[in-house]
């Protein structure tokens, strides 16, 4: 799944005007977050939150985006940061979503 969103794995990439792409791009944010890899999972979930602004409706919006999406990335932590400065723009980034 996540190939299809990648031009160079893939030609035509996924379609966005569909609004499956923002369940496939959420599935595969809370895949990879399920599974610890955080800086694959916040891009993926960031896409949803972005396709979620697109396919109104067929989600929960707000003028925000999805209000599920936002709650993940709200609470979404890498607790094994790579660095001191990938930390604090973990902590960063929840503070933002966590406004919304």
């Amino acid at each position: 799944l996540e190939a299809s969103f990648d031009s160079a794995r893939v030609t035509p990439t996924i379609d966005f005007r569909f609004p499956q792409t923002f369940v496939i791009a959420a599935t595969v944010g809370r895949y990879r977050a399920q599974r610890s890899e955080y800086t694959k999972a916040k891009k993926f979930t960031e896409l949803a939150l972005e396709l979620s602004k697109l396919h109104t409706t067929s989600t929960k919006n707000t003028e925000d985006g999805d209000v599920c999406i936002q709650m993940q990335l709200a609470t979404m932590y890498d607790y094994f940061p790579q660095s001191t400065h990938a930390a604090d723009e973990a902590i960063a980034s929840m503070q933002q979503y966590a406004r919304k």
